[in-house]
């Protein structure tokens, strides 16, 4: 997935250390649109759930949390990244 979206926004012949460098920044930008979102979708009993899920740092409990408080939770997620690569394409493409 991560050279796919290096890929689509036309920077997949950049050098492995500037790709890894890149590909955090990214992980780093998506997670913290992806918390801001769940947690506007989360009552404010289910943060505080939430939180003490996120505290254990286990991706399978904090997913599993999530698309059982969140109906549409996979769908936000897809559509979080959709946005995101938009943006990245246009931001790219205007240094172009």
């Amino acid at each position: 997935m991560e050279q796919t979206i290096l890929d689509e926004m036309g920077l997949g012949d950049l050098p492995e250390e500037r790709k890894t460098a890149l590909l955090m920044q990214i992980t780093e930008s998506l997670l913290k649109r992806i918390v801001v979102r769940v947690l506007g979708e989360l009552s404010e009993t289910d943060r505080a759930a939430f939180e003490e899920v996120q505290e254990t740092g286990d991706p399978e409990k904090i997913n599993a949390f999530l698309t059982e408080k969140i109906p549409n939770y996979e769908s936000m997620l897809q559509e979080i990244i959709a946005e995101f690569k938009t943006e990245m394409k246009d931001t790219v493409g205007a240094l172009s």
